[in-house]
């Protein structure tokens, strides 16, 4: 990852299932997330189909908690089924559901977190 003023000295490791072995483009990819991170601008991940980008982006959330510059992440996936499980079934082979990751589906959010 390139140099950052903006990543903190701190580093918390997640207990994961696995870690995700990125490609050189996905690295420098996740990287430019991580260094141009801003929680007032969206940063947007579009690539080809098979590209890794649901991979790039767990990888980026991940990135995000152990530097400390998040400490919570929300995902919003619009109503087509296949998106939310594929996210859903790719995000647990690294997370446990429960202890970093609490997944709601198909309810609605009726009071601020």
């Amino acid at each position: 990852m390139t140099e950052n003023k903006k990543i903190p000295n701190t580093y918390c490791e997640l207990a994961l299932k696995d870690r995700l072995e990125m490609r050189p483009y996905q690295e420098t990819i996740v990287s430019d997330i991580i260094d141009n991170f801003n929680m007032s601008k969206p940063y947007v991940l579009g690539s080809c189909p098979g590209s890794g980008k649901t991979e790039m982006a767990i990888e980026s959330m991940i990135r995000l908690m152990e530097f400390g510059l998040v400490n919570r992440i929300l995902i919003l996936a619009h109503s087509t089924n296949v998106l939310k499980e594929n996210f859903y079934e790719r995000l647990m082979n690294y997370f446990y559901e429960g202890e970093i990751i609490d997944v709601m589906r198909g309810q609605m959010i009726t009071e601020a977190l």
